[in-house]
């Protein structure tokens, strides 16, 4: 990904000037001439990384400046007093302008280390007659693939060669002259602000970026983002190009016909009637979607999906699964029959502009600007990008304004939740799914005993040893014992298997335990036979993935207290693994401390329930148990 050097430029003519950045002043000065009749053009510092340039500039400039700000407004201005001595000398006024922008930039460039450099040449409307602007067919096949996204240099180029475009102007140009005219943002990878670091501007971080010396530009000052490095460095040096979508451009002359399946409870259907109230108002523009694990709270919106259809909005749905975006796909397909679904893994750029409904993978979201009118970002407790306000941000952005975004999660962040608390989110709570049974609350347990000694061993406690036996051979229940990490799936698996062989369990055999992590190879095959009741324990690494729905599975969490692994989202998604019947499967975090994780997935597991007895969503037999234990 290569960087691009830009330099500061003043354009003036007899009653105007405009300050600018550009990789190609020639270029910017034929523009200019032809739509203001600017004729010369002084080049102000000399080709820097385009995020420095852009600092310098805007160091030194008012907005006005920055789009055209008319000479006669010096008057009253300190400058006045110097133009007026430089007309003297014979220079124009926009020549001395330019002679004070020079000095500030000097200034501005000392404070960030930059060594003082020479007054460029100045350029003449004559020098720029032979610079070719991009003929307006090509400007028009640009737009097609850049409207409603957000891409790097080499992400447009790829864009539209899957397209079959050809432009014979170079891309930077095209892109130049959009920006001139206002169609389209050009940002650095990174700002800068007082000489430091401040945003990154592909995901909006604003702590975890890191100064360093960039391979591209060799500058350094340069730096990258830490945050979203997973998908490629964002750096000062790298211009990010954006456009954003038309807002209402599809239009509908009928209703957009879908076929749900009917809402066969309560807790659904109200669901459902919130949703389409968020998606219909005005405000807020937040929704949070908390849903109990088990529940399909997608079938839950397709009403407030309908309605942003049937304003000429777009739908993007994200999803944390790329192995799920296709099957997410062929649903909304199958429940939307007259909408144009497309997942954009497989789409081009120019029928993600036609398509009414988006799924994608949480990952692609990143790469729209202001083109959906509304947002749905599924199970983002599982994200990679949870954990700060990354996801947040790009939903947000992916976004048309005064359009609605909504976040399914079963374990919402605080920040979310005091959000909620203080109006500003819309809270859509499904506490239970249609067979009414409340959750399994996890029981903690502390182990100190639970630890991998010197040796890279551990030793099964008696309590873990307890909780398996009442599990096995008390409920019946086939066991998922989850661990942080693939090594200690191993050790955890073969201390397990010795264990089953002696009392108190009965005639169990070693290989009734079955050992997995993401890297097995025959993981998938291991899920099915255990979901086929062909083994009772499976000791495994909380992979996020799709889980089991199975009746009569308890769940034991071992080293509980990982917090590198272990999130509050990752405990409330693991106890959602145990099964669902009734009576109900059972749930144990197990550490050899309590954490702040723990303890927020109980409560919010906890909540849910109380939720669904609050509303009377529960099954009678739930009711009748509590009666009978009175």
């Amino acid at each position: 990904m290569s960087c691009l050097r830009t330099c500061v430029y003043l354009a003036w003519n007899t009653v105007e000037y405009r300050l600018e950045v550009s990789h190609h002043p020639l270029l910017d000065l034929k523009y200019l001439g032809h739509q203001s009749n600017y004729r010369r053009m002084a080049l102000l510092t000399p080709f820097l990384p385009f995020g420095i340039a852009l600092f310098l500039l805007e160091s030194v400039t008012t907005r006005g400046e920055r789009a055209g700000q008319g000479l006669a407004g010096l008057q009253g201005h300190r400058l006045l007093a110097r133009i007026a001595s430089g007309l003297g000398k014979g220079r124009s006024a926009g020549e001395e302008v330019a002679r004070a922008k020079y000095r500030a930039l000097i200034r501005a460039g000392q404070k960030i280390g930059l060594a003082e450099w020479p007054l460029g040449e100045i350029l003449t409307w004559e020098q720029a007659a032979n610079t070719a602007l991009p003929p307006e067919p090509e400007l028009d096949r640009l737009r097609l693939v850049l409207r409603g996204r957000s891409f790097w240099l080499p992400e447009l180029e790829i864009a539209l060669r899957e397209q079959g475009l050809c432009l014979r102007t170079p891309l930077e140009d095209s892109l130049q002259v959009m920006h001139l005219r206002g169609e389209s943002l050009r940002l650095p990878g990174l700002s800068l602000h007082s000489g430091e670091m401040a945003r990154c501007n592909r995901c909006g971080e604003e702590n975890h970026l890191e100064t360093g010396q960039c391979l591209d530009c060799k500058n350094p000052l340069c730096g990258h983002c830490i945050s979203c490095v997973g998908m490629g460095e964002a750096r000062l040096c790298r211009p990010l190009y954006r456009m954003a979508g038309l807002v209402g451009e599809k239009s509908r002359k009928e209703p957009v016909e879908f076929f749900a399946t009917a809402s066969c409870h309560p807790a659904e259907k109200d669901a459902a009637g919130e949703f389409r109230r968020f998606a219909r108002e005005q405000e807020p523009s937040q929704c949070l979607v908390w849903p109990a694990r088990g529940t399909d709270p997608l079938k839950a919106l397709f009403h407030g999906i309908a309605e942003r259809l049937n304003s000429g909005g777009q739908v993007l749905i994200a999803t944390p699964r790329r192995d799920q975006v296709t099957e997410l796909t062929q649903r909304i397909k199958g429940v939307f029959p007259g909408a144009e679904v497309l997942s954009a893994r497989s789409a081009s750029a120019s029928e993600l502009g036609q398509a009414e409904v988006v799924i994608a993978a949480t990952t692609e979201v990143i790469s729209f600007f202001q083109k959906f009118s509304l947002v749905i970002v599924d199970e983002s407790e599982t994200q990679l990008l949870s954990g700060n306000r990354l996801l947040q941000r790009i939903a947000e952005r992916a976004t048309v304004q005064k359009g609605k975004t909504a976040f399914i999660t079963a374990a919402p962040e605080p920040e979310l939740l005091a959000r909620m608390k203080n109006g500003l989110v819309h809270l859509v709570c499904l506490p239970v799914g249609a067979n009414g049974y409340p959750l399994p609350e996890p029981q903690l347990v502390i182990e100190k005993s639970l630890l991998i000694d010197r040796r890279d061993q551990m030793e099964l406690p008696e309590s873990v040893a307890q909780i398996l036996h009442q599990s096995l051979e008390g409920d019946l229940s086939q066991v998922f014992v989850f661990v942080p990490h693939a090594f200690l799936a191993q050790r955890a698996g073969e201390v397990l298997r010795r264990a089953v062989v002696l009392p108190p369990f009965n005639h169990y055999q070693e290989d009734w335990v079955f050992i997995s992590h993401a890297r097995d190879a025959e993981r998938e095959e291991k899920k099915a036979r255990f979901a086929r009741g062909e083994f009772p324990i499976f000791v495994t690494t909380p992979v996020a993935e799709k889980p089991l729905k199975l009746s009569r599975v308890n769940v034991i969490v071992l080293f509980a207290e990982a917090e590198d692994v272990y999130t509050e989202g990752t405990l409330v998604q693991l106890a959602g693994c145990a099964g669902d019947g009734w009576p109900p499967a059972r749930v144990w975090y197990v550490g050899n401390r309590s954490t702040k994780a723990m303890k927020g997935a109980m409560q919010k597991i906890r909540h849910l329930n109380q939720e669904a007895f609050r509303r009377g969503y529960l099954h009678p037999d739930f009711y009748l148990t509590m009666k009978a234990e009175g």
